[in-house]
């Protein structure tokens, strides 16, 4: 009598195999994007803190139109202002993705970090002086995060205009 498998159950072992495998790809998966989010979430409060210092310094934010860690590397600032002076590097979001064409967080593809302190926050908030405030943002793998989906109230202005848009957004403003 020959020992050995039928073809059903190698079939069967192989499904129980590979249901497996995408149970651990899944949770493993979710665990990076989670991680990824919380460099995020610390890597904006570190710019913030640094926006702070730079107020206390010269009086005002750095005022800017949409400026987003794309257009450099920790080496080079992507908030120009923002100098050793002020933060050791300024950091990019870990996968620090740009769709085409460039946008913001907000927009669909983009994981990249953001500052915005303009004169006037997106034709929403006429009259607003830019280094007045700020809004910092990048958006979240996973947009189930509490910490999504906020509406930056600036003086009496909000961002995004479109909160459809913030659904998967982690911002910051001047406290």
């Amino acid at each position: 009598m020959k020992r050995g498998f039928t073809l059903i159950e190698l079939v069967v072992v192989m499904a129980i195999l590979a249901t497996l495998i995408g149970i651990g790809y899944s949770s493993f998966t979710n665990t990076l994007n989670k991680a990824r989010d919380a460099k995020r979430k610390s890597d904006l409060r570190q710019i913030q803190l640094a926006l702070e210092k730079y107020k206390n310094l010269n009086g005002d934010y750095p005022v800017s139109d949409w400026v987003t860690s794309q257009k450099g590397t920790s080496t080079i600032p992507w908030i120009t202002d923002l100098t050793v002076d002020y933060i050791k590097e300024l950091p990019v979001d870990p996968k620090n993705i740009l769709s085409t064409p460039p946008g913001k967080p907000s927009d669909s593809g983009n994981y990249v970090y953001a500052y915005y302190s303009s004169d006037n926050v997106e034709g929403a908030c006429p009259g607003i002086k830019g280094g007045d405030y700020y809004i910092l943002a990048t958006k979240l793998e996973n947009p189930a995060d509490h910490d999504t989906g906020q509406t930056m109230v600036t003086n009496t202005c909000k961002w995004p205009v479109d909160s459809n848009n913030a659904k998967d957004v982690y911002a910051l403003s001047n406290p």
